[in-house]
């Protein structure tokens, strides 16, 4: 049983809110090819700016280290946790899912933050 559950209006609000304060905002390119929720005790992506707007960014991070948590099934980092939401912390309703993977994706290229927000909405809304 998920112990948090994130609606689509819930998380677009946020979103929305976070690309307002840094619309132009490109997420500097990270040697190990991936983003981090948290860096440096920080918020630091796009998502990991949500989920800790949202209180749940603890749910998907090993302590202070912005690396994904390790569900049990080998894979850990980022991907492990986006792709088992947090273990099975966090349940994501709706259609929301495939609009924070296209922002995310986007943002990982190098596209500023609202132009990210605006593709994945624009596609998946």
């Amino acid at each position: 049983m998920p112990t948090r559950i994130i609606t689509k209006e819930e998380a677009l609000l946020v979103l929305k809110e976070i690309v307002s304060e840094r619309p132009d905002y490109v997420y500097p390119k990270v040697e190990l090819g991936s983003c981090f929720y948290r860096y440096e005790g920080a918020p630091s992506c796009l998502l990991g700016h949500l989920f800790d707007r949202l209180g749940v960014i603890d749910l998907f991070l090993k302590p202070d280290d912005g690396v994904g948590e390790d569900c049990g099934d080998g894979h850990a980092g980022p991907i492990a946790a986006y792709s088992n939401w947090a273990c099975g912390a966090v349940k994501i309703e709706g259609d929301l899912l495939p609009i924070l993977a296209r922002a995310q994706s986007e943002q990982d290229v190098g596209t500023p933050w609202g132009d990210a927000l605006n593709i994945a909405l624009t596609i998946f809304a």
